[in-house]
């Protein structure tokens, strides 16, 4: 009797073990013992070879942005980086001033810059200079410094300072809750002055933004002049005029004992999402990035260097190989596909990687950004990776299997005499973000995925092995 036991645990381990071999793993069938014969469920495991390269993105940066870059710096391994911006400050039909300038004068005026970030040395010393320019047109929302060279001419200069990031920032505050780093830059009081004598003599001028920008202002351009050690990522511009007035019966009571003191009043020009922005950006040496790699591919931004992901059409057809005709997605899909992405970079790197990146479609990148989709506005096909960490250094995306039984849906085909092919590669982006987020609790939830606009730089680990991709079918048996 137990040398009858001994021979089939024998076998059952035998046919345990010559299973585990095949190419395609079969799993057991699912739930037979509580599911009905007519609804049985067939899952088996794959394994699939995914690719990967480094691109040129096609678009950087889509419009509808008031994110710059402001600054120079300079990495030795993969060089250097020089930001620059255009602002357009964004009128208010029939604008006066809320208050009379005394003597209808006009203090002082100051260019606000708010700056969420930086990188490099915050001690490193810079100039900047201020150019008004007009007859911009129609500008691309990205463009080089090459480009705007013809605007920075003495003329249109009119304001410029020497500054210490570190010593000449401060803490300016919009409410009780909302503040960001600031740096004032002193603008020619013509400005201010000239903006008030118009609101007074031709107010209809600030109706339209094109009246304003032509005969008020002009846009504004911001740029680095000498210095090379830090950049600023600014979120949000505004001209700011300072004059005082004449203070009324309740504020003379309460200055009483400052009687000697006016009192100032501001009014403030801001850059919003309406009125438009340019970054001009370089990026030297970022071509190389691009020759092929057997071990690496490479993400560098704002270069618009990003990463190409490939599944081959050979291997999914694989995935469907001597099935009969089913529907894609109802009767048969995909599960369980773990997506994980090793970083590998060089010591001394002076350029850190981004927090999240996003895995999409080759085609869905632009509309995606356009139309401020996030991956939960378009859960089937876009994929947000966890947070980037220093300690484990990679990015890992939690089930992209939805993602390829999409493409195939679309583009597998059935015939009859040749069986299952797929007329198409799936071709995903990979896409630096910054993600906008809301808390309720512990529950934290996507409310915003913009385009990364800062200096950063990932090398990324594309050895096959470390791109081979485990995933289950399921189908489901009448």
């Amino acid at each position: 009797m137990k040398s009858l036991v001994s021979q089939l645990g024998a076998l059952l381990l035998g046919c345990l073990v010559l299973g585990a071999c095949d190419q395609e793993d079969k799993l057991s069938r699912i739930g037979e013992s509580i599911q009905s014969p007519r609804d049985k469920v067939d899952s088996e495991l794959h394994r699939l070879q995914f690719e990967a390269s480094s691109v040129k993105a096609e678009s950087v940066y889509s419009s509808g942005s008031t994110t710059s870059l402001l600054g120079e710096i300079s990495d030795p391994l993969y060089g250097d980086f020089h930001g620059e911006f255009v602002a357009r400050l964004r009128t208010a039909p029939r604008f006066k001033f809320a208050r009379e300038p005394l003597g209808g004068k006009i203090d002082s005026v100051k260019l606000m810059l708010g700056y969420e970030r930086s990188i490099g040395d915050v001690n490193s010393e810079m100039k900047l200079s201020i150019y008004e320019v007009k007859g911009l047109g129609t500008m691309a929302y990205s463009t080089t410094p090459e480009a705007l060279e013809q605007y920075r001419k003495p003329e249109n200069l009119i304001g410029e300072k020497h500054l210490n990031i570190s010593s000449n920032s401060f803490w300016r505050h919009y409410s009780a809750r909302d503040s960001v780093l600031t740096i004032a830059l002193p603008i020619d009081t013509k400005v201010g002055q000239r903006i008030y004598d118009l609101s007074k003599e031709k107010p209809y001028l600030f109706d339209t933004q094109e009246s304003f920008d032509k005969d008020v202002l002009g846009s504004l351009l911001v740029t680095p002049t000498t210095g090379r050690g830090n950049v600023l990522q600014v979120v949000s511009t505004a001209l700011v005029i300072y004059y005082t007035y004449t203070p009324d019966k309740a504020e003379r009571e309460k200055a009483k004992g400052d009687k000697a003191k006016k009192p100032v009043a501001t009014e403030a020009f801001i850059s919003t999402k309406l009125t438009g922005h340019i970054n001009a950006l370089s990026n030297p040496y970022s071509d190389v990035l691009l020759v092929p790699s057997d071990e690496y591919f490479y993400i560098k931004q704002p270069a618009g260097v990003i990463g190409a992901i490939e599944l081959k059409k050979e291997q999914m057809a694989r995935l469907l190989k001597g099935k009969a005709k089913i529907n894609i997605g109802s009767d048969w899909s995909l599960a369980d596909a773990q997506m994980q992405i090793d970083v590998k970079n060089p010591k001394d790197l002076l350029l850190n990687p981004p927090s999240y990146m996003l895995l999409i479609p080759k085609d869905s990148v632009t509309s995606f950004f356009a139309k401020g989709l996030t991956e939960r506005s378009r859960a089937a096909t876009s994929y947000l990776s966890s947070r980037y960490s220093v300690s484990a250094r990679f990015y890992n995306f939690s089930n992209i299997a939805r993602l390829v039984t999409e493409h195939l849906k679309h583009h597998a085909r059935y015939s009859r005499e040749a069986g299952w092919s797929v007329d198409r590669d799936l071709e995903l982006r990979l896409v630096p973000v910054d993600r906008e987020i809301t808390r309720n609790g512990e529950h934290v939830q996507t409310i915003g995925l913009n385009e990364f606009l800062f200096p950063s730089f990932v090398r990324m680990d594309k050895r096959p092995e470390k791109l081979q991709l485990e995933v289950v079918s399921s189908q489901f048996s009448q």
